[in-house]
């Protein structure tokens, strides 16, 4: 409807605001018994930018007025206004597009949360696989280097025995320590077709009370024909034990 001054002066101005200045026009429309209450309106112009008010046209009806500056710098405003019946509408209508956005908005969040919940479990479960597969490989290779020693310990004794087949002492002795790598062997071997274990990730411990002086035989058994294969010389030394039993998974002792 026009263009006024930070002070409320007219720079332009229509027919409809027939009146010295804007906040004589607001006053006289609005604040007839009690012109000070104009003051606060002259304070709004000088200190902002640009703001909206609620006040009566000429027509006495109620109304949106918006006042905007052109710049910072600048004193000039624009100035319009909207009856506030124009933003009327049925109340009917109002309650249904609430209503149906409600719905929408519910439908929205349901939908998210939903996919949310299904990348949650994807995610897992990917871990999980990721998991597992990683305890198989790490599982097999650690059973492919320990099958590799009770191998070798058979092959090897197995060797040393034909060289000595007439001696019937030193033959038996090759065997027993055959049988004794057969068996680790065997051990390892029931141990990977656990496939619990391997899913789990985890290695079962069995304690149990066994004499230490066995176990070193074992692995003196298994170790040997290695040795003897690279001519080192290698001697065992077990007496005067203080403790000669133990507690712990004797798999485990003869694996590491």
């Amino acid at each position: 409807v026009g263009i006024i001054m930070a002070d409320g002066n007219y720079v332009i101005q229509s027919n409809a605001m027939k009146s010295s200045s804007f906040t004589d026009f607001i006053r006289y429309y609005n604040f007839f018994d009690d012109y000070n209450k104009v003051d606060e309106l002259s304070e709004t112009l000088l200190t902002t930018q640009s703001g909206l008010l609620q006040y009566q046209n000429s027509k006495g009806q109620d109304a949106y007025w918006y006042y905007s500056r052109f710049n910072n710098s600048s004193d000039l405003c624009i100035l319009g206004y909207v009856p506030t019946k124009s933003f009327t509408v049925s109340l009917y209508a109002w309650n249904i597009v609430l209503i149906i956005s409600s719905i929408l908005v519910l439908l929205m969040m349901i939908d998210g949360l939903y996919i949310l919940h299904i990348n949650r479990e994807l995610r897992k479960n990917i871990e999980l696989a990721t998991k597992a597969s990683e305890a198989k490989t790490n599982f097999l290779s650690s059973m492919s280097h320990d099958i590799r020693t009770p191998m070798n310990a058979i092959i090897g004794m197995t060797n040393i025995a034909k060289k000595n087949i007439h001696n019937e002492t030193y033959l038996m002795q090759c065997l027993d320590k055959v049988s004794v790598a057969s068996t680790h062997l065997l051990t390892l071997i029931n141990d990977i077709l656990d496939i619990s274990k391997i899913e789990r990730g985890k290695m079962t411990l069995n304690p149990a009370t066994f004499p230490l002086e066995e176990l070193v035989y074992r692995l003196d058994s298994i170790i040997m024909p290695q040795v003897e294969a690279r001519d080192i010389h290698y001697q065992v030394s077990l007496h005067d034990l203080t403790y000669p039993y133990l507690i712990g998974d004797e798999l485990r002792l003869n694996q590491i």
